[in-house]
């Protein structure tokens, strides 16, 4: 995949030929005389199989703007960065290897202290990631990388952990918000799970992986695709009238049969907690009704193969029937433009 730059701005060409340079440096940790076909990461063994699957026709000739890969690869060499740190207790940025279900897995741990069963990775991400939990993946991926030491001699493990690095982290809402990180930066620790749960985990990705490779329509989560339910929010206003950025409550769809009746249910909402909450009967100047639509985030803004994913397709068009737009010439537009779209990637 090559990087392409998407701001307009030619002195940024040099960040983007970077971003190029490091791809290209880029080890995938293929053993040598192993077929390509039968060798995954433990990253991309986490991954949709569907995107992952896409990834292997089409990566050669895929196109990411910049300013949408320069996280990741920042990410990345960073972690190159810290790997040429001396730490006398710690192997870092060891590769190793497991065989499950005729597929060779590899991994790379950041650091390992095989003293201690120590196992830590480092993640660059929002604070609003760190805040809301995680990620499962990040669980996942240390789960497999723990197995893969074990397969590998490793005794015990005693410790997962992750330490995360804040890419938005602010002084001023440290001092201001609850709950905010006081540091840009925090340690998290993760569940071991048992190593016969482990090897399970592997073995299903690696099943669902392979049926994706061999043609198989294995479709994206919800969970994978990062999808947002369409609903109703209620939100309170601050003395200013604004809203305030957090919903007090809301109305999903999908909890209430349809938008209308989404709506209705967010309306009596109001209405009793105003009157509850005022003397004088129902004051509904102290609410903001928003609507937000249904998305599917990684498929819209994130998702490098989203060209020559039929399940988008299908989900374009169905957000077109949602919206009173489905006819025959709006199902030949959308097909015609996923067409365009294969063709030029």
């Amino acid at each position: 995949m090559k990087y392409v730059n998407d701001t307009g701005h030619p002195a940024l060409d040099v960040i983007t030929k970077a971003g190029n340079l490091w791809n290209g440096k880029y080890n995938l940790g293929l053993p040598k005389d192993w077929p390509r076909k039968k060798y995954s990461t433990a990253t991309q063994l986490i991954s949709p199989p569907q995107l992952a699957a896409l990834m292997e026709t089409y990566g050669d000739k895929l196109t990411m703007p910049i300013t949408s890969g320069w996280w990741a690869m920042f990410g990345s060499i960073l972690h190159q960065l810290l790997s040429e740190v001396d730490d006398g207790d710690y192997f870092q940025e060891w590769r190793l290897y497991g065989e499950y279900g005729g597929w060779k897995i590899g991994g790379q741990m950041a650091r390992i202290n095989i003293d201690t069963g120590v196992v830590e990775d480092y993640k660059m991400c929002s604070v609003w990631a760190y805040i809301l939990g995680g990620k499962d993946e990040w669980e996942q991926q240390l789960n497999i990388l723990a197995q893969l030491a074990r397969d590998n001699g490793q005794k015990e493990i005693t410790s997962l952990r992750n330490i995360l690095i804040f890419r938005d982290w602010s002084a001023t809402n440290a001092a201001r918000q609850k709950g905010y990180p006081p540091q840009p930066f925090a340690v998290v620790e993760y569940p071991i799970w048992p190593p016969e749960n482990a090897r399970g985990f592997i073995e299903r990705r690696v099943y669902l992986h392979q049926m994706a490779r061999n043609g198989e329509v294995i479709k994206c989560t919800d969970d994978e695709r990062w999808t947002k339910d369409e609903c109703w929010a209620v939100h309170e206003l601050t003395k200013d009238g604004k809203p305030k950025q957090t919903a007090k409550r809301l109305f999903r769809v999908k909890d209430h049969g349809t938008a209308d009746e989404a709506r209705e249910a967010a309306v009596k909402f109001i209405a009793l907690d105003s009157k509850a909450n005022c003397d004088k009967g129902i004051d509904e100047s102290k609410y903001r009704l928003l609507h937000r639509p249904g998305k599917q985030t990684r498929c819209e803004k994130y998702c490098p193969v989203a060209a020559y994913c039929d399940q988008w397709r299908l989900l374009q068009i169905a957000q077109k029937a949602a919206d009173g737009l489905y006819d025959t010439e709006a199902v030949k537009k959308i097909v015609a433009e996923q067409m365009i779209e294969r063709k030029a990637v």
